[in-house]
């Protein structure tokens, strides 16, 4: 594993159980870390239709034979990608 990737992965498990004020430190140093580029960020999907699973048959390369977001998931997702453009983060790729 990349060390950035290992780096920025205990920056973010680090903020877990910080007293409020130090969270926010942390957290506005993490953004500028992030702001720099050149690292790998993991983010799981949010919020999908409880208790159902991706279909059988689902193809990876169709979107439309997957499990999806919920309506509060695709909120969600654009809350993350407001934040990122207005921190100004720059994503080369999305997976």
């Amino acid at each position: 594993m990349d060390r950035r990737c290992v780096v920025l992965f205990l920056a973010l498990a680090g903020l877990v159980g910080l007293p409020a004020s130090d969270a926010a430190v942390q957290g506005e140093a993490l953004w500028t870390l992030l702001q720099a580029g050149g690292h790998v960020i993991l983010i799981r999907h949010t919020v999908t239709i409880p208790g159902v699973g991706d279909p059988p048959g689902m193809q990876l390369t169709d979107c439309a034979t997957q499990r999806n977001l919920s309506e509060d998931g695709r909120r969600d997702a654009r809350r993350i990608g407001d934040v990122f453009r207005s921190r100004r983060i720059p994503v080369a790729r999305v997976v």
